[in-house]
């Protein structure tokens, strides 16, 4: 799951996110499974 800007977006195994760089984010993983 990455947070950009307030707003949660599901980014599945192999999609990548873009956004601007100056833009507030974090990653965490939404299920119960180790992120890769």
């Amino acid at each position: 799951m990455q947070l950009v800007d307030g707003i949660e977006h599901a980014v599945d195994p192999g999609q990548t996110a873009m956004f601007d760089g100056d833009t507030p984010q974090t990653c965490r993983g939404a299920g119960a499974e180790t992120c890769p």
